[in-house]
């Protein structure tokens, strides 16, 4: 008997908590009146409880009637007199895109038919030689490729990357850092250790399209949190989203943001610590194109405001040496354990050769001369991009004007058919990022996003008939 009465008590818990977490997603809107909530069976596997806890926890909001059954087809929100609840006028529920529509729209990224004026890469011969990536007798003998490499990665190169995290405003130890198989590869890490389904992420909009299909793929809900095209993510938005949402995970790409090429002010990346404090929220920065300043000074990371470890910083060589070595490197902060956890049981450790050409190439000093060198060539063709756009496109377009990465995103004033002008574009050659691309809740299909990483005269001509496109299907005010 005592054990039956200590089953049904905790049986009890676990159903309340089930139903005081979605009776928080209700009243904060996540779920709006008249929307269908997750089938028993899909909020069992979401949350890894059994169906009767989820049966138990619909039973609890329907005698309250905060939710109402309908015979064979679920359970809905039902309206409440007491509805008169402050909303966001930006909205927060999920698209409907597919895998299939993005796959589609990948495609253009790495057609060789189409001008690299898409994806978000940099000129191949700005990058180091194959033969200064090579890896001499010595060391091809010292490695060891029958054997297991640990998870954490070569000391030596967390070595290299920890004496360079000062430029970036913060100090760590090798310890401190994870090897990774690209700056994707920590991302989705983190995300995979640190939330479960049906947790909440808040995301910058527009922001690298990437992570939005990575989220959804974890089963997790997206709220976009506009962003400055200037100064970045909106911090008033994003206080009230945190008031009013059970926010797990921020993701922000604080410097040179893909796709604005934004850098947020120091006095908001603090403000920004100071919520995530507060909260008790986790942060996932992205600081890919941090070290491409074209200015004498590189902005500060997040994580350079972080004395708690509550950021977890990835970044990657991918843009700044060589994407095929798909090497890149992640600082966990307070989340190390659980993420080496799951690192270990996913990929064991990045590929040995990868990270001793990296290694090899920085102990050399050539990476430092690269780095000097590929800053001063991005921004050139930053300029010259900037140049001819203002040349050969309508003067209403607006385009930012970034301080460092290759991106540049351009907004445009009045109505019309982006998907048309892309489409007319491809025919002649010629591809863009689409803004659409950019968010899940079909969000800045006026903007588009321009790669300045692999431009040149031999790509004027695309530009020109982009403008030509522009000129003749938008309509501009006035």
């Amino acid at each position: 008997m005592e054990r039956i009465a200590h089953y049904d008590k905790k049986k009890e818990t676990l159903y309340g908590e089930v139903a005081a977490k979605l009776e928080l997603q209700i009243l904060s809107g996540v779920y709006k009146v008249g929307e269908k909530l997750p089938s028993l069976r899909e909020l069992s596997r979401r949350l890894g409880v059994s169906l009767n806890t989820v049966r138990e926890a619909y039973g609890n909001l329907e005698t309250r009637r905060i939710i109402e059954g309908v015979p064979q087809s679920g359970y809905y929100v039902q309206e409440r007199a007491d509805e008169n609840r402050t909303t966001l006028e930006t909205p927060l529920d999920l698209g409907d895109n597919s895998l299939v529509q993005f796959n589609a729209m990948m495609s253009d990224f790495f057609s060789p038919a189409l001008s690299p004026l898409c994806c978000a890469t940099f000129d191949l011969a700005s990058l180091p030689y194959s033969r200064e990536l090579e890896l001499s007798r010595d060391d091809q003998r010292s490695m060891d490729l029958f054997s297991y490499p640990k998870p954490e990665g070569l000391y030596d190169l967390r070595l290299e990357i920890a004496k360079r995290s000062i430029d970036s405003g913060y100090s760590v130890q090798p310890e401190d850092i994870l090897i990774t198989a690209g700056g994707m590869a920590g991302i989705s890490l983190a995300i995979h250790a640190l939330t479960k389904p049906g947790d909440t992420i808040a995301i910058e909009s527009p922001i690298y399209f990437v992570f939005m299909y990575l989220i959804r793929e974890y089963g997790l809900k997206v709220i976009e949190i506009p962003s400055d095209p200037e100064t970045g993510m909106s911090l008033d938005i994003l206080q009230y989203v945190t008031e009013q949402h059970p926010v797990k995970i921020i993701i922000s790409m604080p410097n040179f943001q893909n796709p604005t090429g934004s850098v947020m002010p120091v006095d908001n990346k603090k403000r920004l610590m100071k919520l995530i404090s507060e909260k008790d929220i986790i942060l996932l920065e992205d600081d890919i194109y941090g070290d491409i300043n074209f200015t004498d000074k590189r902005p500060p990371a997040l994580k350079a405001f972080d004395p708690e470890g509550r950021v977890i910083l990835c970044s990657s060589f991918s843009k700044s040496l060589a994407p095929g070595l798909r090497l890149g490197w992640m600082i966990p902060g307070r989340y190390r354990e659980e993420i080496l956890a799951v690192k270990t049981m996913i990929d064991i450790a990045v590929s040995i050769p990868s990270q001793m050409m990296a290694l090899r190439f920085i102990q050399s000093g050539h990476y430092d001369r690269h780095i000097r060198l590929l800053r001063k060539r991005a921004g050139e063709k930053m300029s010259a991009l900037m140049e001819d756009t203002q040349r050969y496109f309508p003067p209403q377009v607006h385009s930012t004007k970034p301080d460092g990465g290759f991106l540049l995103w351009f907004t445009l004033p009045g109505e019309g058919d982006l998907d048309f002008i892309h489409e007319e574009a491809k025919k002649q050659g010629v591809s863009f990022a689409a803004g659409k691309l950019f968010s899940l809740e079909d969000r800045w299909r006026n903007c588009f996003r321009l790669n300045a990483g692999r431009y040149g005269v031999e790509l004027k001509p695309g530009i020109k008939i982009l403008g030509e496109l522009l000129f003749k299907y938008w309509k501009f005010p006035g």
